[in-house]
């Protein structure tokens, strides 16, 4: 019984004594259409997602200044729509480090091929949230 108690106890002290979670601020920007203008804070990281079928073998690039942005990563999501035929979601991570407006320039294309597509997205900083 004492050990039920003690057990008891430490989950109930332990539970209380979690650091609080640190709520965190996702800025993900789904790319439709047309260009787009986006707002972020400076040193803040963010995401431009868009469609692509890899099976094409036309997939989406981006072009911009690495003075003003930082690329962090492309990853790859499943489409949960479903609708696509097959497409799935391409996330590229960027974090903006400065405090001049820029933009980045997405083709949609093959290697070594002039891009059948493109999006401009313009990157103006905003104050911290």
């Amino acid at each position: 019984m004492k050990t039920i108690l003690l057990s008891s106890a430490l989950l109930f002290l332990a539970m209380g004594c979690a650091a609080p979670e640190t709520p965190t601020t996702d800025y993900l920007f789904k790319a439709d259409t047309s260009d787009m203008e986006i707002r972020i804070p400076i040193d803040q990281d963010f995401s431009i997602e868009f469609s692509e079928t890899a099976g094409t073998g036309f997939f989406w690039s981006p072009e911009f200044d690495p003075d003003l942005l930082d690329l962090n990563g492309k990853t790859y999501h499943a489409n949960s729509s479903g609708g696509d035929g097959g497409a799935e979601l391409v996330r590229f991570s960027f974090t903006l480090k400065t405090s001049k407006a820029t933009e980045v320039t997405f083709g949609l294309g093959r290697a070594d091929e002039t891009a059948i597509e493109t999006r401009v997205v313009t990157v103006r900083p905003s104050k911290s949230e």
